[in-house]
């Protein structure tokens, strides 16, 4: 007799990561083959969510933008723009905390540096710097849920997004 065994919301984030980094870093496969694997994720990730309801939306939406980003920031960036606008639009992610703060401290380093680069490319303009007081803020701290896999990367973000601004003029 066969069981029929319900992954948890590890095993499906495993095969997301596994997709992921196929779809990002596999030199060996075509873009044809990456957009196959894209789409399977895609399917995939519409699925979890129904198997397993602790599949939170936003984990769903990070591993989509993940995966769009892997795929098209070299040959179509503007799919990654749409997704993430349209992931921001009906709130499934977010980054600003209010009108002058970008919150990035549950960000997967892929995420910060697309969202900075969002933000000083795009969205700049939003943001009220004229006077000699304004500015942005950017958190990068930490909360109950700013350790992944038992390791502390608050430091980890603070430095990546220092580095990543100082890549700017």
């Amino acid at each position: 007799v066969q069981k029929h065994f319900t992954p948890d919301v590890t095993v499906l984030c495993l095969k997301n990561a596994a997709l992921e980094s196929m779809i990002k870093l596999d030199p060996k496969l075509s873009f044809e083959q990456k957009r196959k694997l894209y789409k399977q994720l895609m399917t995939h990730l519409a699925n979890a969510q129904q198997i397993c309801p602790q599949m939170t939306a936003r984990l769903v939406a990070e591993s989509q933008l993940r995966a769009c980003i892997g795929l098209y920031h070299n040959i179509d960036p503007k799919q990654v723009l749409d997704l993430f606008e349209s992931l921001v639009a009906n709130g499934t992610l977010t980054y600003k905390e209010d009108a002058t703060t970008i919150d990035l401290h549950l960000s997967h380093f892929i995420h910060i540096q697309f969202i900075l680069r969002y933000v000083i490319g795009y969205k700049l303009h939003e943001f009220d710097l004229d006077s000699d007081e304004s500015g942005i803020t950017l958190i990068v701290g930490r909360d109950a849920n700013s350790k992944m896999a038992g390791i502390e990367y608050e430091c980890s973000i603070k430095q990546f997004v220092q580095d990543e601004l100082c890549r700017y003029e």
